[in-house]
């Protein structure tokens, strides 16, 4: 159980890490891209990128700011009512000699990560519970499959022991309880 515990956590982790690598790349990418019409005040383009980012049901706000912080795509592009349970990113936009010409601000829903974490945890714990119950399955066989002989064998030793000696034993077992029984016939 402590393995499986482990592994959904470690599985949890990882989608986690991976979803906030890809955000962070979407959003590096975005400001790259949008310099050339920040710099330009190619608000048309911005609005574009804005709305097309906003079809992507993980992201709830995207934003494009000028270098004075007067937002380019307000207009388009309304804030959530509350911030609260999203992640947010922001990336300063430079133009080719490096200076800051603008900001991009990316906020994605936080349930996005919540419903990869569900997941983990119901495919996690499924299979630990599939391998719990064919262990569980293969130890009864296991122990039917060592008990009865020896059961047979102990109950023939006690009737020879009270003095029965027509106690007859039928061997059936090719597995190592086989000879014992055999031997005691």
């Amino acid at each position: 159980v402590a393995f499986g515990t482990l592994l959904v956590s470690q599985l949890i982790s990882m989608q986690v890490a991976r979803m906030e690598k890809n955000v962070a790349g979407t959003t590096d990418f975005v400001a790259q891209v949008a310099a050339p019409y920040i710099a330009n005040y190619d608000l048309t383009a911005l609005a574009l990128f804005a709305s097309e980012m906003m079809k992507d049901t993980e992201i709830a706000h995207v934003e494009f700011f000028d270098a004075d912080g007067k937002s380019l795509t307000a207009d388009v592009v309304k804030p959530p009512a509350q911030f609260s349970g999203l992640v947010s990113l922001e990336r300063g936009i430079k133009d080719g000699s490096g200076k800051v010409i603008g900001m991009f601000k990316l906020h994605y829903r936080r349930d996005a990560i919540d419903a990869m974490r569900a997941t983990a945890i119901v495919i996690g714990g499924g299979g630990v519970f599939a391998v719990l119950l064919v262990l569980g399955i293969g130890l009864v066989v296991l122990v039917k499959k060592i008990v009865r002989p020896i059961k047979e064998a102990v109950a023939a030793a006690n009737a020879v022991a009270a003095g029965d000696l027509t106690v007859r034993i039928d061997v059936t077992s090719k597995d190592e309880t086989g000879p014992l029984l055999a031997a005691m016939k």
